[in-house]
């Protein structure tokens, strides 16, 4: 262990050293800051750059949740990596968890899909929640919403492994059409859409000045936040009639699918449930935290292990996530949703 004397002679080194000693500093202040981090994440103190401690929390704006843990039982416990053979054996543990472990042992109410980009390139990952509330990775695929094969696999391996369409599910998703198309395709009237109010926004503000932009976003959101149906449908009609004199792109982004982005609303729960069926917010803050843990994980990792290590860190995710809140409303959500099931 060095200390200050010891600190006083190794600057004296370093400031010798010129260029190079400048480098060799750098290098040594991130292998400490990386040494602190898992010495500090092992006795469970957290830090800035530990991605479950409070500075690192969702935004106020995520949905909120209960305190009770939902660590799936299926899921192996991690011990502190060891060297690369260590890494390599339990990366391939998990990702035999994740792509065989049964999905019919529990009833699933909702499903979320997005993709975001991990490493650099697409990343579509699959998140659901039983009628408790317990929040699940479900699967993934390394492409692009619009690749119709891939998007179809992801949906028909969930199946395969026991994902149950009989009491009916409601998935969140994008604005995507061939998202959508595979989903209403593979589950017919067991699938119920519910657009995502963010990636909505968006796509109608992005053909808009930068200060319509603004203007606008505060009244799709207050039109969203409407709790009836029906009168929350009457506002989004009125900002189309004004998009229609500013942009008529926009207004058409807006009337599309319209009644897809009022589906929670038509089940009379919107006040209840609004926080987390509304958006794929909680896809967007899993791969967030995907990206900070892969900061120091070589990319060009095998295809097999490539995998296996984002297998890993999802179910590292799922182990540390809470209970939807306000999950009691889920069944009734399900059967407001589905009358005939």
């Amino acid at each position: 262990m060095l200390f200050p004397e010891d600190f006083g002679q190794l600057q004296q080194t370093l400031d010798e050293a010129g260029v190079s000693g400048h480098q060799l500093r750098v290098s040594l202040l991130r292998h400490c800051s990386d040494l602190i981090q898992h010495l500090t994440h092992d006795l469970g103190v957290p830090t800035p750059l530990d991605p479950t401690s409070d500075s690192a929390q969702e935004p106020s704006h995520a949905d909120p949740e209960e305190e009770t843990s939902t660590a799936s039982l299926s899921s192996p416990s991690f011990p502190e990596y060891g060297d690369e053979a260590d890494l390599h054996r339990v990366r391939m543990e998990a990702l035999d968890v994740f792509d065989h472990r049964r999905l019919d042992e529990e009833t699933y109410a909702v499903l979320w899909m997005d993709v975001l980009r991990v490493w650099g390139a697409p990343f579509l990952l699959c998140m659901g929640s039983t009628l408790e509330g317990d929040r699940r990775m479900l699967g993934f695929e390394q492409a692009s919403a619009q690749n119709i094969a891939r998007v179809t696999h992801l949906f028909e391996s969930l199946l395969h492994r026991g994902l149950s369409l009989d009491n009916g599910l409601l998935c969140i998703t994008p604005v995507t059409v061939t998202l959508d198309q595979v989903l209403m395709e593979l589950g017919g009237e067991h699938i119920r859409l519910q657009h995502c109010h963010l990636h909505k926004r968006e796509r109608i503000v992005s053909v808009l000045t930068e200060d319509q932009q603004t203007q606008m976003r505060g009244q799709l959101n207050r039109a969203f936040s409407i709790p009836d149906a029906k009168q929350a449908r009457e506002a989004l009609l009125q900002i189309h009639d004004r998009l229609l004199r500013w942009n008529r792109s926009a207004a058409q982004h807006l009337f599309k699918d319209l009644d897809v982005c009022l589906t929670l609303h038509q089940t009379g729960l919107y006040e209840q449930l609004s926080r987390s069926l509304c958006t794929t917010h909680c896809v967007t803050h899993t791969v967030q935290y995907i990206n900070q843990r892969l900061r120091d994980i070589r990319h060009w990792l095998p295809p097999q292990s490539h995998r296996a290590q984002l297998a890993l860190l999802l179910l590292e995710r799922e182990s540390k996530m809470h209970r939807l809140a306000h999950a009691s409303y889920l069944s009734s959500m399900q059967t407001s949703l589905f009358p005939s099931t």
